[in-house]
Formats: C-alpha cells, sequence, structure tokens
C-alpha cells in the first residue's frame, strides 16, 4: 500500500511539473526585456519623400517615417504584450535563453509587436523597419 501511495505521489508531481504555465505566468520583468531587446538596427524618418515615406537600409523599400517607434515606447508595448502572454491574440512568449530557439521565438514576439504597434493588428511598423527579421532569418540559416 505505501508503495502503491509513494507512485501515485509520484506521478501526481510530475504531472503538475509538467503543466504549461498561463499566459504571461513567469514572464520576464520590464528590465530583463529591455536587456534582451536589441537595437533597431533603423533609424525613424530618414530620406522622407515628402509623403510620409522613408528610406530604410534593411530593404529597397519604403516604411512609414513614424517607424521604427521610439523604443521606449516600443520596450512599454512589448513588456504588456509578453507579460500579458499575447498580443493582439497571438502567443507572446519571450524566453530568457541564449540557445538558438530562445532567440528565435524572442525575434517572433518583437516582430509581432512591432506590426501591430499602433494599437490595431497589422497596423504597426513594417518588419524592414527593424533589423529582427534580418537577425530572425540569419539563426534560422546557421540552424
Amino acid at each position: 500500500m505505501q508503495f502503491t501511495a509513494a507512485i501515485i505521489t509520484a506521478i501526481l508531481a510530475i504531472t503538475v511539473t509538467a503543466l504549461p504555465q498561463a499566459p504571461g505566468q513567469g514572464a520576464p520583468d520590464a528590465a530583463a526585456i529591455a536587456a534582451l531587446v536589441p537595437d533597431f538596427g533603423v533609424q525613424a524618418g530618414q530620406g522622407d519623400d515628402g509623403a510620409g515615406n522613408c528610406v530604410t537600409p534593411v530593404a529597397p523599400a519604403k516604411i512609414p517615417c513614424t517607424c521604427p517607434p521610439p523604443r521606449g515606447d516600443y520596450l512599454s508595448q512589448l513588456t504588456a504584450a509578453v507579460q500579458a502572454g499575447n498580443t493582439f491574440g497571438l502567443p507572446a512568449p519571450f524566453p530568457t535563453g541564449s540557445d538558438t530557439a530562445s532567440q528565435t521565438t524572442r525575434l517572433q514576439t518583437m516582430l509581432s509587436v512591432m506590426q501591430n504597434f499602433n494599437g490595431a493588428k497589422g497596423k504597426g511598423c513594417p518588419a524592414i523597419s527593424t533589423t529582427f527579421k534580418q537577425t530572425l532569418d540569419g539563426l534560422s540559416r546557421a540552424a
């Protein structure tokens, strides 16, 4: 009987620790998030064509001159999304590891928040407003 009780206790302990975290639960704090977000690699307002379009060194394309947003504003939205566990219904995980999988997941979340930055899904800054997509592509090629 004691052996059976020990087995059941062990199984329950394993099951409870294997349960997924609730969205946002255990999310890093604002300082940890900020430390893991690289520089945008693009400066807003460069090469304005007079129609609100600016050039980006990331791709031969134009982006809104307001992109990328101010870093502090972006970090506030990113932190809110990560701590809520989602951004406009999309998961917003932000692992803090240095492995390729963690970096890839972080970059995907950063891009999602960037692309939804203006308060509506898909109404933010395009991926080419930063070098995040290039970094993500580099990680994919290295994997």
